[in-house]
This record gives C-alpha cells, sequence and structure tokens, in this order.
C-alpha cells in the first residue's frame, strides 16, 4: 500500500510509539484520574532505553510544554476542573512534550463553542510556528483549513482530490466537488455547453447581461484555452469575485441576483447595480 517517510527517513517499519508522532484526539483523551502535569508527564515516563529521561528533565519538559499552551497555572488541576479550551491545551501540551517529528491533529477543535474556537486557532498556529514541528491538522471546517493551513490536501471518501496553497485551491478548484467545498458563501454554478470558443449558460438572464460586456459576443463568455468545444460544461464564479457597475436594476433578472448579488450587497428597491465577474474560474465538465 505504500510506505511512509519523514522527510529521508522510511518509517513504514517501525512501532507507532518510535516514528516520533504526536497525536491530539477530537475528544482530548485526558485521564481524568491524573492531574494536568501527570497527563503531560506521562508519555515521558514510558520512554525507554537511550530515550529514557531522568525526573528532573521530564519536569523540565512538561513545564515547558504547559507554558508554551499557557497553563502552567493549572497544574495541578483535573481535567474535570478544567474548561472545553483548557483540556484542549493539555492534550496539545502532552503531544508536544516528546518533542515530535510530526504532529498530528483530528479535528482539535470541534468540540470548543464558536468564540473559543477561533481563538484556539490562532494559539495553535502561534504554537506551530514558534515550534517549527510539521503539523497535519484534519478538518472539516474550510474556514479553518483556509486560515491556518500553509498547504491544504482536501479529500474526498479517502481520495485526494487537490493539493495546494490554500489561495490556489481556491482560485484555481481542480474539479466541482473542490470548488463547492472551499467557499463562504458558496461557489455559483452555471451549467451550459462550449460553441465557438464561448461558454453558454442555460440560465438565461446572467450571460445576455454579462456577456456582451465580457465578451461582445451575443450571450456567450470566453473559455478559457484547452477547453474543448461542443461539450457540455460548468462555468463558476466566486461571489467575492465580482464588481458592481451602475445599470437598471430592471435589467437584473430576480434569479440572477438570489444566485450572485445577494451575499456581496443589499439591493434597495430602484438602486441601479449590476455585477460582473471580476475573475472567471476555469470552465470544468459537467457531472454526468
Amino acid at each position: 500500500a505504500g510506505r511512509i517517510f519523514f522527510g529521508e527517513d522510511d518509517v513504514t517499519d517501525l512501532p507507532p510509539e518510535n516514528r516520533g508522532v504526536g497525536l491530539v484526539f477530537q475528544n482530548y483523551a485526558l485521564y481524568p484520574h491524573l492531574t494536568v502535569k501527570q497527563n503531560i508527564l506521562f508519555p515521558l515516563q514510558n520512554l525507554k532505553g537511550e530515550d529514557k529521561l531522568s525526573k528532573e528533565e521530564m519536569l523540565a519538559r512538561a513545564y515547558d510544554a504547559a507554558k508554551l499552551v499557557q497553563i502552567e497555572g493549572l497544574m495541578d488541576r483535573k481535567p474535570k476542573a478544567l474548561s472545553g479550551g483548557q483540556q484542549q491545551r493539555v492534550a496539545i501540551a502532552r503531544a508536544l512534550v516528546k518533542m515530535p517529528r510530526v504532529l498530528l491533529l483530528d479535528e482539535p477543535l470541534s468540540n470548543l463553542d464558536a468564540r473559543l474556537r477561533l481563538q484556539t486557532r490562532e494559539e495553535l498556529k502561534r504554537i506551530q510556528q514558534k515550534t517549527k514541528i510539521t503539523t497535519i491538522f484534519v478538518t472539516h471546517d474550510q474556514e479553518e483549513a483556509m486560515s491556518i493551513s500553509d498547504m491544504i490536501i482536501v479529500m474526498q471518501s479517502g481520495v485526494i482530490q487537490q493539493i495546494g496553497r490554500p489561495q490556489e485551491v481556491y482560485d484555481q478548484p481542480v474539479n466541482m466537488f473542490v470548488a463547492k467545498f472551499l467557499g463562504t458563501p458558496p461557489i455559483n454554478m452555471f451549467t451550459g455547453s462550449v460553441r465557438g470558443g464561448f461558454h453558454r449558460e442555460d440560465v438565461r438572464g446572467f450571460p445576455r447581461l454579462c456577456g456582451r460586456k465580457l465578451s461582445g459576443n451575443d450571450g456567450g463568455i470566453p473559455v478559457p484555452g484547452g477547453v474543448s468545444k461542443k461539450r457540455q460544461a460548468v462555468r463558476a464564479f466566486c461571489p467575492d469575485s465580482l464588481f458592481f457597475v451602475n445599470i437598471p436594476l430592471s435589467a437584473i433578472r430576480p434569479a440572477v441576483r438570489t444566485c450572485a448579488c445577494s451575499p456581496c450587497a443589499t439591493v434597495q428597491q430602484g438602486q441601479q447595480l449590476s455585477f460582473f465577474p471580476r475573475r472567471c474560474l476555469s470552465c470544468v465538465p459537467a457531472v454526468g
């Protein structure tokens, strides 16, 4: 099924405890009968052979990890006396105390409320930048992925769909799944066909209004090179990629206002407003 490499080192055949991996679970997985200090010390107490540390070294590492996540004042408390955010910090400190080569975070913020989730997200970013540990952050929250990562891997049913930097994946999705998954409000999709180098949508009001402005061709939008002619395709653009110009509001059909304008502006009766894509994403084959 393949090999696992950390840098140049093949760790496939190593026992999991010897691979140098720190893991933070979604539900914290703290030992309820142990104090914060004892929870953080636990991985160090199980080191063997050359890796075994003295008590003084273990305590020093535990307090360093606690200070990094700002819980050094909670070392004598038990998990039940901590808030959800504090418990998550203990779990992170426990994972960091071994100084792992790779840190795995399994949806670590999903059990936190919205305000605490935002705060902890920034803390995780600060910790990663300070420790320089390669961190894999698993999340279903696209906003988390976009804001915290240097590189995104989008997966569907265990299969990688796209790898790239956040803005690259957002601007240039490789398929409809990636395009729909990223972005709030969601991307707009218009199905149609490619004829004569222009994409002609099934949604009538949009191409007639925008097509003349973008292409001068009756009802079509230019497609990028490499897109086959005479085939079904989907044109997609993001609501945040629009700019507004003065055109009579009556020229904008309600269906178009609903799918494209409403996420970007409040339309008042009698207001002169229209919209054009500042950048359109590439046409992608329509599913089926």
